[in-house]
């Protein structure tokens, strides 16, 4: 969605603008693009809504998906939020409370209330999860076999930028 904000010249409160002047005197126009793919609380991308990679892709590729997924997948029982967060210490509160949250949206983590004092909550991988796992799985050991070469390849590069 492409929104066009008029303000008078020099004020400007947007950060995601791209200003451009007006034939008319003194007005600055913005253009604002709201891109909801880089909201992570979207449905579907609103310019490639059939695209993989922006819609599915975007989600699984965040910091610390993969590890809350390795997590629940290698305990193999549901697990409350406090040994998740133990499991990933160095993963923030919010950031593993908004990482479940997305997971739970897209069907691959399902998360259990139960009425007791206190409430007890527990979180464990759905079918649709687990089918992800051989996936993740050769991702990760890919990712294990190519480490060094890909640290060694870093160091070249940038040496190569520094001129050493």
């Amino acid at each position: 969605m492409i929104t066009i904000v008029q303000y008078p010249y020099g004020r400007t409160t947007e950060k995601s603008v791209r200003p451009f002047f007006s034939r008319k005197k003194n007005v600055f126009l913005h253009i604002v693009y709201k891109h909801q793919a880089m909201n992570k609380n979207f449905i579907k991308d609103p310019f490639f809504p059939e695209c993989p990679i922006r819609n599915v892709l975007a989600r699984i590729g965040g910091k610390w998906t993969l590890a809350v997924l390795y997590t629940l997948a290698s305990n193999g029982t549901p697990m409350r939020f406090k040994d998740i967060e133990r499991a990933n210490p160095d993963c923030s509160q919010k950031m593993l409370t908004q990482t479940l949250r997305g997971l739970e949206a897209d069907g691959l983590v399902s998360r259990t209330v139960y009425p007791e004092m206190p409430p007890r909550v527990e979180y464990a991988l759905t079918e649709r999860g687990q089918s992800f796992m051989p996936v993740m799985r050769q991702l990760l050991d890919w990712a294990f076999n190519n480490l060094h070469d890909i640290v060694a390849d870093r160091e070249k590069f940038l040496d190569n930028e520094l001129g050493r």
